[in-house]
């Protein structure tokens, strides 16, 4: 941290007020989403209250929203024309530039927030929490004991704000707040990235200052995620239950709904606004119909793009599965080997996401008379940039879940299956994929969510004719939130509530039908 507060300290001027911009953006986005984001994660995590397994369920899906339809909601309702200010009269100058971009990142955060704060608090030591409760009340067991685990999901989460804030443009870009990553892609769009000298240094210098601060998160977060991932899923989390768990799960409910109802009613009321009369007479009102008419089109008028999104994302997510896999399960056994992967996961995450489009395009875009010339009909002809730039934002985030659930796998069963002649890949396909499936099915979700939200490195390496619908979202974007972008948007996120719930509930039959250690090890 010491180096990199120096980095930071010795740039130059355009440097330091693009660092600058980006601090600011997280650090707004920091101070909106963890007081929204924490109480939730300690409601779910410790507190009994009815309905908090749907609250979960519903908190999970908004994970897979991508950031460019959280801005079309904010947009419907803080922009030009939204319920916001046709309802109440509030003043939409205030939303641009950077309080706009730190609303649309909080939006976002907030579910990241509060699921990694439970996932933490999961990690308390129930004995500890039982044993403390002869001598204590139950509050002061909240409160001493099961409270204080919720400090490394709150880093975990503050970490992944940080890096989003300083990877993504898609929120940037749309108002035009200059960060870091924004003036990445700009210069790439336009061709001219790393063209000055002192251009080339300032990028050094600032890919280096985020490498060290992730490379020191870490660090810091390494023993936290391996405790969390240690946690039994047979022995259920100790709750507390409040005296008024009634007006709490009231409270609770109240908090959350107006986090998640609030893009739905915004892109819901956009895409069914309708306009009647003529200047200087001209009225508007909302029709469910026109909503329901909007949104069903929109299914059919956009398949082509979702087709594309989902096609390129679903190659991308299993492939940094694979990889993420194949990596930790070789390396495991060498401290020297995990120091490398951590530091390649690291250097994945820092390096804002334009840069992998640029290295991407120079690696494929080979000249006619060049050995690699046939890199170029892959550029220009395949799907394997857009795959390759995806699976490489994808690949950090599914090594964490993959490798903190492969290392925890009982020593005694790969122990046994070692004697019965497995070597490392039988070992990997028969015993630690089995066990661990659910982990692999969760990485290969996470994933595709990260792939398909993924913008301005698949923007610069797109082959011709391919649209897929991060790319023409942006686009219409620019022209404001209308009711065509409003109404995508939400026929997005209702897919998304679908696909998820889905995958919860095959997520949980298969956490009842875990192999047994005597099943695994044959």
């Amino acid at each position: 941290m010491v180096l990199c507060t120096a980095l930071w300290l010795t740039a130059s001027p355009r440097l330091s007020l693009l660092l600058t911009h980006t601090a600011w953006l997280t650090l707004g986005t920091l101070a909106l989403s963890l007081p929204l984001g924490v109480p939730l994660g300690v409601a779910i995590g410790k507190v009994e209250f009815s309905g908090r397994r749907l609250l979960t369920c519903l908190l999970i899906s908004l994970l897979f929203v991508p950031l460019y339809v959280h801005a079309a909601s904010c947009q419907a309702a803080f922009g030009y024309g939204g319920w916001l200010q046709q309802g109440f009269g509030i003043d939409p100058r205030w939303f641009v530039g950077l309080s706009a971009a730190v609303l649309v990142h909080a939006t976002a955060a907030v579910p990241w927030v509060a699921l990694l704060t439970a996932a933490s608090l999961a990690s308390a030591e129930r004995p500890l929490e039982e044993q403390t409760l002869l001598d204590a009340h139950s509050k002061q067991v909240l409160t001493r004991v099961s409270l204080p685990h919720a400090g490394g999901g709150i880093a975990a989460a503050i970490l992944w704000i940080a890096l989003v804030c300083s990877t993504e443009i898609v929120v940037t870009d749309l108002f035009a707040v200059r960060t870091f990553a924004e003036e990445i892609f700009t210069q790439a769009s336009l061709g001219v990235l790393g063209s000055d000298t002192g251009e080339s240094t300032d990028l050094l210098r600032g890919i280096t200052i985020l490498l060290l601060f992730t490379l020191a998160c870490f660090a810091l977060l390494a023993p936290w995620a391996m405790r969390v991932a240690a946690v039994s899923m047979n022995l259920a989390p100790w709750r507390w239950r409040p005296k008024y768990f009634r007006l709490f799960a009231v409270l609770t409910w109240s908090l959350a709904l107006s986090i998640i109802a609030f893009p739905l009613v915004s892109l819901a009321w956009k895409a069914g606004l309708v306009t009647t009369g003529a200047p200087p007479e001209i009225t508007q009102s909302w029709s469910p119909l026109a909503t329901l008419t909007l949104v069903t089109a929109s299914l059919w008028d956009f398949r082509r793009e979702m087709g594309w999104s989902l096609t390129i994302g679903c190659f991308a997510s299993l492939a940094s599965v694979v990889v993420a896999a194949l990596g930790f399960w070789f390396a495991r056994r060498s401290h020297w080997l995990l120091v490398g992967l951590a530091i390649a996961a690291a250097l994945l995450l820092a390096i804002p996401a334009p840069m992998w489009g640029v290295w991407t395009v120079r690696l494929l875009n080979q000249p006619a008379d060049s050995l690699l010339s046939p890199l170029a009909t892959l550029y220009d002809h395949t799907l394997v940039g857009c795959v390759l730039v995806q699976a490489i934002r994808a690949l950090p985030i599914a090594l964490v879940v993959v490798a903190t659930q492969l290392a925890n796998i009982p020593t005694e069963i790969l122990d046994a299956a070692r004697s019965d002649g497995a070597g490392q890949w039988r070992q990997l396909m028969r015993v630690a994929l089995p066990m661990r499936r659910t982990a692999f099915m969760t990485a290969l979700l996470v994933g595709l969510a990260v792939a398909i939200g993924e913008l301005s490195a698949t923007f610069l390496v797109l082959p011709p004719g391919v649209t897929p619908l991060s790319r023409r979202l942006f686009g219409l974007l620019h022209y404001g939130a209308d009711d065509q972008v409003a109404a995508v948007s939400l026929a997005l996120m209702l897919l998304v509530a679908v696909v998820a719930g889905l995958s919860l509930v095959i997520l949980g039959k298969w956490n009842r039908v875990e192999p047994t250690i005597e099943d695994s090890s044959k």
